[in-house]
């Protein structure tokens, strides 16, 4: 029981001590509350945004085929076919040209960027112009190109690598 009592006072010294501790240094515990709040708010305002993106996909499966429905369709149905369009569409999504049209169609070889205060920001859609090239012709791979609007209607180029 003494053992207790002991557990007990033991305790209570600790919050007592806590409590002096936060009471007698509160200015510190009020600024570094304020400091990180403000350093959160700066952080989140000047970073750049990074999106999570998910997207799934609706396979359309052949109903025509009859089935009994039974477990043994279900534990042989890859053996015999059923599952046919759902392999074809694994393929489709696995081939080289469905993603070299995806990055041609979307325009993902030429990246915009406008420069804020203390980040480049992404303009893929708001861009001011649009980059047109020759494939046929060699690209600068790894090449940024600053462009400079000045107030006549001309435009400064310079590049860097």
């Amino acid at each position: 029981m003494s053992q207790i009592n002991n557990i007990n006072m033991q305790e209570d010294n600790d919050l007592k001590k806590v409590t002096e501790l936060v009471l007698r240094n509160y200015k510190l515990f009020i600024f570094s509350i304020i400091v990180s709040i403000g350093l959160a708010f700066m952080i989140n305002h000047f970073s750049v945004p990074v999106y999570k993106i998910a997207a799934s996909v609706l396979i359309k499966e052949n109903t025509e085929q009859g089935s009994s429905g039974g477990m043994n369709d279900f534990l042989n149905s890859s053996l015999f076919g059923k599952n046919q369009n759902f392999q074809n569409e694994l393929w489709v999504f696995q081939s080289l040209p469905v993603f070299k049209n995806t990055v041609k169609n979307l325009n993902l070889s030429i990246s915009y960027y406008q420069k804020k205060t203390f980040q480049e920001a992404d303009i893929y859609t708001d861009a001011p112009f649009r980059i047109l090239y020759s494939p046929l012709h060699v690209q600068p791979l790894g090449v940024k190109f600053f462009i400079t609007f000045r107030k006549d209607g001309n435009f400064n180029i310079k590049a860097e690598s």
